[in-house]
């Protein structure tokens, strides 16, 4: 029997394999690379060094030398500094994790320790649904079975509906202290409605 002159399915999966992981070594040594942890601080308006301010709290700036940003926030002139938070820095440029947190985004000491067991465990579960994900997208392309990609199409449509739909109706915005803040709304969360939803899907699929 003469070979197949064109790619089989199972080739297909193989390429596509060799680029997720060379992708994959990629983003992680740009990462470490090109952007360290001090470039992906979150810096803020010292709102709080403002007497009897009312206004918003939580002001974006660009860095330690933006002073246009901060500039008569209160209306009165009064100059304030941009700050770096204390929540810590994003454990990576592109998700949505933070490698820590804080109390109080003003004050250096209210930051949480990273070097501690339970932080571990926090960071360690926040990357859970990335790598479920990865892990799904593997799976199918080293076996080719359907199992694995539904699973994976079933992160995906939780994951877009969630994002995309559901935190942009409610609009609730995660915790001051949190380096997320800016990026994208707390609730309904991400973790819940992975594990909720895979698991239902789980329970379906074996009863």
């Amino acid at each position: 029997m003469n070979p197949p002159k064109y790619p089989t399915g199972k080739h297909l999966r193989w390429l596509l394999l060799l680029a997720v992981i060379a992708y994959t070594i990629y983003f992680i040594a740009s990462t470490v690379i090109n952007e360290p942890p001090e470039s992906r601080a979150i810096y803020i308006c010292d709102t709080s060094a403002i007497d009897n301010y009312d206004g918003e709290t939580m002001i974006q700036c660009l860095g330690l030398d933006d002073v246009a940003t901060c500039s008569n926030i209160d209306g009165n002139g009064q100059a304030i500094s941009c700050i770096e938070s204390s929540c810590g820095y994003k454990l990576f440029p592109h998700i949505d994790i933070s490698i820590a947190g804080s109390s109080d985004p003003f004050d250096d000491s209210s930051a949480t320790p990273v070097a501690t067991f339970s932080s571990v465990c926090s960071i360690f579960y926040s990357l859970v649904p990335y790598l479920l994900g990865y892990y799904y997208l593997v799976a199918f392309l080293l076996g080719g079975r359907a199992v694995e990609l539904t699973r994976l199409l079933i992160l995906v449509v939780i994951a877009v509906v969630n994002e995309g739909v559901f935190k942009n109706i409610l609009k609730e915005n995660r915790p001051e202290g949190s380096c997320l803040y800016f990026k994208s709304y707390g609730m309904p969360s991400g973790h819940a409605a992975t594990s909720i939803g895979l698991l239902t899907y789980l329970l379906l699929e074996i009863f």
